[in-house]
């Protein structure tokens, strides 16, 4: 028999079958479809006890899954296709290359006493510099070297705590991305482990690639090198570790089939097949992601809702959602399935597409938002499934996690005293600095360099 995994099954009246999470195995789990308390003819009641702990049964040949058809596999390579057509085509819309007159030397702007002999300048003041630091008998040194392998740097002899919370939750962000290649990748996958190895792994890629390529993540100028704390604070603490969680508690909240249920995964071609398959489904997902740069940040302004509307981050919702659905039908699995799913993943774009106009739009603070919001409905998911069952009532305790994150958000945006103060210096606000800027958020100074 095959061996399967077992999950609580939604009847659709809010009540449900409450069996095993995919991610979670013991040895008391059934096996080839015998409950624990069936009786064998012929065998001993000890001797039955021990073939079921001991999953003492024999297995056959798994049964047929409908996804792995050639047709439905024919059908991934023309969408795969598609989307490579589609990601390839010129961009709608280019941010303007700052001017060469507009152009800041970063040194001059982060270090103004450059200007002068650093022997004849006078100290910096510690009301000027804050959490600043002094070297014993020497006033005139005020930077210490950071090696960055391929180059080197002169930092502010200083250290400030709240500058450093200030940059990790305000400015530029490439924030999204993560949050739904974490979150997606639970969903496709079941698989927290390999999610999180995936988005560890792909820093490392990104840095790899700097010593390798000459560009940072492959595609981005050398200098527009990201932050230790954007790698590892904002890629991996705040975005997988929270989303990876996320993704998780709705797989168990909507009891989502698994998509690898069958025979376990061995070293064979049937084993690699099944996860190319998968992998490649959740490629599909994961690359329309980066489909808003086509749109170089373009907003409309909805006054009458006193919001803006992101259009590349709109379009980019709406064109995954498509690819959830077609993957949905590929996996033949139901539909009410996916419109609950659909719902789930559209409470997460809705901070990045939508933000206050009067409120400046910050993307690590809107995924406290979208946590919240994704978070609250997966928690009424399970409380309508699972409210009879004693481990369903455990729904209030993720559901405390949701509720943070969202009193965290209405502080930070509408407090007039949030307990991390946005920054009055945005110098490294705009995006994509490079070492140089421009006081335009919307202008991009990395076409100037030229390497």
């Amino acid at each position: 028999m095959a061996h399967h995994q077992y999950h609580h099954v939604d009847t659709g009246d809010g009540a449900c079958v409450h069996t095993q999470p995919s991610w979670l195995h013991s040895n008391w789990q059934h096996r080839d479809g015998i409950a624990p308390h069936s009786v064998l003819p012929g065998v001993e009641p000890n001797m039955q006890m021990q073939m079921h702990a001991f999953g003492e049964t024999q297995r056959t040949a798994p049964l047929l899954v409908q996804w792995l058809t050639p047709e439905l596999v024919c059908t991934a390579i023309c969408i795969a296709v598609f989307l490579l057509v589609l990601l390839v085509v010129p961009d709608f819309w280019t941010p303007d290359t700052t001017p060469s007159g507009e152009l800041i030397d970063a040194a001059s702007r982060l270090f103004p006493v450059c200007n002068r002999s650093w022997q004849t300048a006078p100290p910096l003041a510690q009301k000027e510099l804050g959490g600043a630091a002094r070297v014993l008998d020497r006033p005139d040194i005020r930077s210490f070297g950071f090696d960055l392998g391929g180059s080197s740097c002169a930092c502010t002899l200083q250290w400030d705590r709240e500058q450093y919370w200030q940059r990790v939750f305000y400015g530029a962000k490439y924030v999204q991305p993560h949050v739904l290649t974490a979150y997606l990748g639970i969903i496709m996958s079941h698989r927290w482990q390999w999610v999180l190895l995936y988005k560890f792994l792909n820093e490392i890629l990104e840095e790899l690639a700097l010593g390798v390529t000459g560009r940072w993540a492959l595609v981005d100028n050398f200098a527009n090198i990201e932050p230790r704390y954007d790698s590892l604070i904002n890629d991996c603490l705040l975005a997988a570790l929270p989303f990876c969680a996320l993704g998780c508690h709705m797989v168990f909240a909507l009891a989502l089939p698994d998509p690898l249920e069958g025979p376990p995964l061995q070293y064979d071609s049937a084993s690699a097949y099944r996860l190319c398959v998968t992998f490649s489904q959740y490629y599909l997902l994961n690359s329309v992601n980066n489909f808003f740069r086509k749109f170089a940040h373009q907003s409309v302004e909805l006054h009458p809702f006193g919001v803006a509307c992101d259009i590349g981050k709109a379009c980019t919702c709406a064109l995954q959602t498509l690819a959830l659905l077609l993957v949905w039908r590929m996996r033949a699995w139901p539909v009410d399935k996916f419109c609950k799913t659909a719902v789930g993943l559209l409470l997460l774009w809705i901070p990045f597409v939508f933000y206050p106009l009067h409120v400046p739009h910050n993307e690590q603070i809107a995924a406290l938002l979208a946590f919240a919001l994704s978070g609250f409905y997966c928690s009424w998911r399970h409380f309508r499934c699972c409210c009879t069952t004693s481990f369903g009532m455990l729904f209030w305790l993720p559901l405390c996690v949701y509720t943070t994150s969202l009193c965290l958000y209405l502080q930070l945006v509408y407090s007039t005293s949030p307990f991390i103060t946005p920054p009055s210096d945005t110098f490294y606000h705009h995006w994509k600095t490079c070492g140089i800027s421009a006081q335009h958020s919307r202008q991009q100074s990395c076409g100037a360099i030229v390497n």
